[in-house]
């Protein structure tokens, strides 16, 4: 199954990826994932250090596709943009 974009009120299928998160996550993480994995859509909404990238990233490895982030400040953008880079993923 494929993670679906919601763009005007319709889906659209995401963007196919290669990738591959090659680290271990914690138990908070990986039941987070496994809750995630079980819909089409949703949010995210953790407290402050849970590590809502990290999850985000493996959502993304385990689905294969791309993935909307929407967040409302440039700064917490570039701090998701910076984190995404020091992961340990491999792939495109």
């Amino acid at each position: 199954m494929l993670w679906h974009v919601i763009q005007d009120g319709g889906f659209q299928l995401g963007k196919l990826l290669e990738v591959h998160l090659t680290g271990a996550l914690r138990l908070d993480k990986e039941l987070a994932l496994s809750e995630m994995l079980r819909h089409n859509i949703g949010v995210l909404h953790e407290p402050t250090a849970f590590g809502k990238t990290v999850t985000a990233a493996a959502v993304i490895a385990r689905r294969q596709v791309n993935m909307l982030i929407r967040v409302n400040r440039t700064d917490l953008l570039s701090q998701w943009n910076e984190h995404l880079q020091t992961l340990p993923m491999r792939g495109q």
